[in-house]
């Protein structure tokens, strides 16, 4: 199998759609530009394999090795690749909308300028990934580690993160509103002019946070702890703290002429909403 693709593959209007190539290995291969949707590769090996501009759509790899894998501009849709491994892959303005990644071994992986809507990341290992200009709208991060990785500039708008670890990653100028961050550790995170605007931050781990310039309007961070946070220009309009560590006097007081809340009838009415949405 594999040396026909190597033939098959010189002529680019060859397609291998739908085909199986289970645990095949096809490690190193030109494959750019091929039609491989459908196509089977489970446990199958294409490490530094060349895929740019290769279709994948409702391609099956789970538990394949695309390490170093070149996907510059693939097209992923729908694909299955859960528990993969794509450590150090280039996809680089791919199209993985709907993709399936969970538990997806996704260190040093470039996606810049990729698009990964409504995907599923959960529990994946994003560790030091790169995510710059990505659209991950409504993507499923749920236990998902991404330590160190760089998110900035990017869109996670309607994203899910609970249990996400985001310690000392950077989302510099990156639309996080909305998002329900509870309890989410952010140590050493970079947020500088990020939107959290009706961000969910209670009990969020702040600690040596960068918020520098970040909208906060109408999120709540009660109980976050806020030690030797930056939280420079902050934009806190109705944010409401309470009960946060790290919060000296003088910062309260310029949170306070920012108009952010420090209420306590208002703080016990949040935490009934939060325990009614709970039980929802």
């Amino acid at each position: 199998m594999k040396n026909q693709i190597i033939k098959k593959s010189q002529n680019w209007r060859e397609d291998f759609s739908n085909y199986n190539l289970g645990e095949g290995n096809l490690s190193g291969l030109n494959l750019s530009g091929l039609d491989l949707s459908g196509s089977n590769f489970t446990n199958g090996d294409l490490s530094y394999a060349n895929l740019v501009d290769a279709d994948l759509s409702n391609a099956n790899l789970s538990g394949a090795c695309l390490i170093g894998a070149k996907l510059n501009r693939v097209s992923l849709d729908r694909a299955n690749l859960n528990r993969a491994n794509l450590r150090g892959a280039l996809l680089i303005e791919a199209n993985l909308i709907n993709a399936s990644l969970i538990g997806a071994d996704l260190c040093d992986t470039n996606f810049a300028g990729a698009n990964l809507s409504c995907s599923y990341l959960s529990y994946a290992c994003l560790i030091s990934a790169s995510l710059i200009n990505t659209s991950l709208v409504a993507v499923h991060l749920t236990g998902a580690d991404l330590s160190s990785a760089n998110l900035s500039n990017s869109c996670l708008a309607g994203s899910y993160l609970i249990d996400a670890q985001l310690i000392d990653a950077r989302l510099n100028h990156t639309y996080l509103a909305g998002l329900d961050l509870s309890g989410t550790k952010l140590g050493e995170i970079k947020l500088n002019s990020a939107t959290l605007i009706n961000a969910d931050l209670n009990g969020a781990d702040l600690i040596n946070a960068d918020l520098t310039g970040t909208n906060l309007e109408n999120a709540v961070l009660c109980n976050a702890d806020l030690t030797n946070a930056v939280l420079s220009n902050v934009k806190v309009n109705k944010a409401v703290f309470g009960h946060n560590r790290g919060l000296s006097k003088l910062l309260k007081r310029d949170l306070i002429r920012g108009k952010a809340i420090f209420d306590d009838a208002l703080l016990s009415e949040v935490a009934v909403t939060r325990k009614e949405r709970t039980i929802l």
